[in-house]
């Protein structure tokens, strides 16, 4: 499994069952918290307030107080809980994943643009699922740091001269200016894709390899995305 050292002011963490200790901790007042549900129900207790999630919802909290985190998940086959801690951005009310902005393509499969569509946003935030060897475009960021989370499937990621397995519950890192692709392996692929700082109009991205498609899609921003709420 592959855990690449995290950033020390962002905590990741997915978790499968219920009840228990979440691991993460808000270290001082005004950390932001993100938490989704991905197929289950659940319960996120932050040291000075309670977050009620639907299945496959999402919220953004800020957290008063320093403490510890504890989550209760509905135990639901396949249920998948992801806890986000740090500096996100502003408080956002509850959300249906689905009911997000999306797009997709031939090489991206399906992707749900979480957070980074606000310019106050301090993080974007993307869910995609893909398969089938699908393959992303080889690009690079040259402002920020791109984190990808592994929820389900398998796949690899192209990191400069690297091959990365990527396979659930891994988290790999990619710096500035690197090149980098993520390849799905198998049916199913779920992952997040974490970009520190946002990237609001999509203009941090030099596309090395594409379809022209895709290159157009990037060019124009061409995907449904809905006025933020």
């Amino acid at each position: 499994m592959n855990q690449t050292p995290k950033s020390p002011d962002l905590q990741v963490a997915l978790f499968t069952g219920a009840p228990c200790p979440s691991g993460v901790a808000i270290p001082e007042s005004g950390t932001d918290v993100f938490v989704a549900t991905l197929g289950c129900a659940a319960i996120l207790h932050l040291p000075d307030q309670d977050i009620h999630l639907a299945r496959d919802h999402w919220a953004l909290r800020t957290c008063g107080v320093s403490g510890p985190v504890e989550l209760v998940m509905s135990p639901l086959h396949n249920g998948l809980v992801v806890v986000i801690a740090g500096v996100l951005g502003p408080p956002r009310s509850h959300a249906n994943i689905s009911a997000g902005n999306v797009w997709s393509d031939a090489d991206y499969g399906l992707v749900w643009e979480l957070l980074g569509d606000r310019a106050e946003d301090a993080i974007s935030l993307h869910y995609a699922r893909t398969g089938c060897g699908r393959t992303t475009p080889l690009h690079a960021h040259l402002l920020g740091e791109e984190r990808f989370v592994c929820l389900r499937g398998a796949g690899f990621i192209v990191r400069g001269c690297e091959l990365l397995e990527f396979a659930a519950g891994d988290q790999i890192v990619v710096p500035p200016s690197v090149p980098h692709s993520v390849v799905a392996c198998g049916e199913l692929l779920e992952y997040l894709c974490i970009k520190a700082p946002a990237d609001p109009q999509y203009t941090d991205r030099l596309v090395i390899d594409a379809h022209p498609d895709t290159k157009m899609a990037f060019q124009d921003r061409n995907f449904a995305r809905k006025p933020a709420t």
